[in-house]
């Protein structure tokens, strides 16, 4: 009895020493990562203020209907943190560092309960999170991608783990996790298909109640209401794209567990011979599939496929345990030494934390150009003023004017002409039109669509008024519609300031 409660008192502090790595981890990285948050987070906090302040999911106040965030569930959460009086970037990041131990938390007990060798297998999730440094990235972003790596893992565990009594359970973190990403519903689909032929009716019942009849009655809202069946970036990203545009990202994604740290792929395929996996190694292969298709636009570090990375850190622990089982009963090697080996090679990092420094000179150029130009135009006092650009997300948060994006992923017309409508964009009679240029002072397109707008805005009068640095070869050309003195001089200041 002693040996027994020796050995559970031992596989309890290695669960406990892991996770306090990571936290440890998470929280030394999050105090040198702070600064770095994605331009596409401020957007869903712009619909999140605009709801908390009661005027409705919308990108303008006043403005046309426009589905520019494709995550409700976390939208209405940082709605629900604005309205709470709290700061809503704030929110946002601590709520995804908050999610991501939760996430490895669930990975962990599903490793656990999926092995003979509970201790080693539950320790696995937690290490790989600290080895592979892109979730710890993702969970300081702003954006919802922990909170979907969340009830998407949550899914998945109760799909392995599934008994009648969490029937209803099973159903809801389906809805939630399609609340969260709509890509989530190729997923969760496919794994309720798998489950429904060994469950029927029963289950059935269960995802009709509280997935399907939600579901379909939140997409017919949603759809009345914006006039689309589908969010902005689906017909900006999936439409007009090369073939099989996303199958790069998608392998990029994969070479973790291939290339860059094999051995983390074979213990994955080894702990993929649980049955009761099978329907979620079906959903998680439907959704990889579909992201074979869509562009990755701002997927940085596999943002999109970030949620099926917990997946694979059980699956990882849980044949780490499996080789363990085979190691002890075959060799003379001790289990702590064959399951200290594990844990080794399983916190091995996956490439050099200098690979992260990009990200973080995006956010500090984020912070320089995009913020500060904000700042200077709210500064100006004009209200009900109208803004071109595109990298709208912060701009739009904290400048408090109408903001008309370029690019289409919060403008419905300019999403379904493709960009090709540069008369639109000047019938909105912009006070600034934004450009971006590989040089200062004069117009050196970077992306190729904004080229059309610059001839035009120069016949319409529009008048070269200053620069703001993004980072080397990525300046924020501005240029104003008419003469006003007050509002170039406290604009422009802004931007020569150091």
């Amino acid at each position: 009895m002693d040996t027994l409660r020796r050995q559970r008192l031992l596989s309890v502090l290695a669960i406990a020493v892991a996770c306090l790595a990571f936290m440890c981890l998470i929280a030394l990285r999050g105090a040198r990562w702070w600064v770095f948050t994605l331009d596409d987070a401020y957007i869903t906090l712009r619909y999140s203020l605009h709801w908390a302040q009661g005027l409705g999911p919308t990108w303008n106040p006043g403005g046309p209907p426009a589905e520019g965030y494709t995550t409700t569930l976390w939208m209405a959460l940082l709605a629900l943190a604005i309205r709470l009086g709290l700061d809503g970037l704030l929110f946002a990041k601590l709520a995804g560092v908050a999610f991501a131990l939760g996430t490895l938390a669930i990975a962990s007990l599903m490793a656990s309960q999926l092995s003979r060798q509970r201790a080693l297998a539950a320790c696995v999730p937690w290490l790989l999170g600290c080895a592979y440094w892109p979730f710890s990235l993702h969970a300081v972003s702003g954006m919802e991608t922990t909170c979907s790596a969340f009830i998407l893992t949550l899914f998945f565990w109760l799909s392995s783990a599934l008994t009648p009594r969490r029937y209803p359970a099973l159903a809801i973190s389906a809805l939630l996790a399609c609340l969260a990403r709509p890509e989530a519903v190729l997923a969760c689909g496919a794994t309720l298909l798998v489950l429904l032929v060994r469950e029927r009716l029963p289950l059935l019942r269960a995802i009709v109640l509280y997935t399907v009849i939600p579901g379909a009655l939140y997409f017919a809202l949603r759809a009345s209401y914006f006039g689309l069946l589908f969010p902005l970036s689906f017909y900006v990203k999936a439409i007009g794209r090369e073939p099989l545009a996303g199958l790069s990202d998608v392998l990029e994604f994969y070479a973790v567990f291939v290339i860059a740290r094999p051995w983390w792929g074979v213990l994955a395929v080894l702990g993929a011979r649980d049955r009761r996996l099978v329907p979620a190694l079906v959903g998680a292969l439907a959704f990889s599939v579909f992201f074979i298709f869509p562009e990755h636009i701002m997927a940085f570090e596999s943002r999109y496929m970030i949620p099926l990375f917990p997946l694979l850190a059980a699956l990882a622990g849980i044949g780490a345990s499996h080789v363990a089982d085979w190691l002890q009963t075959r060799t003379r090697f001790a289990l702590p030494a064959v399951s200290a080996a594990f844990l080794f090679l399983a916190a091995l990092p996956t490439s050099a934390l200098s690979n992260v420094e990009p990200w973080l000179n995006y956010g500090r150029g984020l912070q320089r150009a995009h913020v500060t130009l904000a700042h200077a135009m709210r500064a100006t006092g004009l209200r009900d003023a109208q803004v071109a650009m595109l990298d709208v997300g912060a701009v739009g948060y904290f400048a408090d004017w109408n903001t008309l994006d370029t690019f289409g992923l919060n403008d419905a017309h300019v999403a379904l002409t493709q960009r090709k409508d540069v008369a639109y964009v000047f019938a909105k009679r912009p006070e600034l039109i934004v450009l971006i240029s590989k040089v200062p002072r004069s117009f050196d397109p970077l992306f190729p669509w904004e080229a059309p707008l610059y001839p035009e805005a120069i016949r319409l009068g529009y008048r070269y008024l200053c620069d703001y640095s993004f980072d080397a070869g990525y300046f924020l050309q501005l240029y104003a519609r008419d003469a006003d003195h007050s509002r170039d001089e406290v604009i422009c200041r802004a931007a020569s300031d150091p």
